[in-house]
């Protein structure tokens, strides 16, 4: 059973308040998580908090976060969409730091199960990423079957043009 102190140290750190009052919370549920010794969806879900909340002052505790995440998310059956959810920001993180082969491989790695999972946010969004990464890797027919793809998706997903 998930104790209620996991679940209250998740909400609050997907919940409103102050940036390091939601980091705290998620930092407490992967304390939680590793004191239960669960190597789970639960533990998934608390490194992916964590990591999305240190993304602006720890770039580095949010990257290995979010490796362990996507860890835990690929080992466990039905969490493919979760998984590509991590590799999402970590591709963002890879083309913000210089590495579009890094950042064009793991958005097609994570394209399929958000096109399963008919994500059309998620499948935007990492049609993007893949589209700038192949635009720095000199590859423009790409970039563009990607942008274009990205647009479709994103008209559903997000709604109107102007969204």
């Amino acid at each position: 059973p998930t104790p209620q102190r996991f679940s209250r140290a998740i909400d609050t750190a997907f919940g409103t308040g102050a940036p390091a009052r939601r980091k705290a919370a998620a930092a407490q549920a992967v304390a939680i998580a590793r004191a239960e010794g669960w190597n789970d969806s639960r533990t998934g879900f608390a490194l992916f908090a964590l990591g999305r909340l240190s993304l602006k002052d720890d770039p580095q505790a949010a990257l290995s976060a979010f490796r362990t995440a996507g860890a835990i998310f690929r080992a466990t059956p039905g969490a493919a969409v979760q998984a590509a959810h991590v590799d999402m920001q970590l591709a963002a993180l890879a083309l913000a730091s210089g590495q579009p082969g890094e950042a064009r491989a793991l958005s097609e790695r994570a394209l399929p199960p958000a096109r399963t999972a008919e994500n059309a946010a998620l499948t935007a969004t990492l049609s993007m990423i893949r589209a700038e990464a192949c635009e720095a890797l000199g590859d423009s027919a790409g970039a563009k079957a990607a942008w274009l793809d990205s647009q479709h998706w994103a008209r559903y997903g997000f709604g109107s043009d102007a969204a």
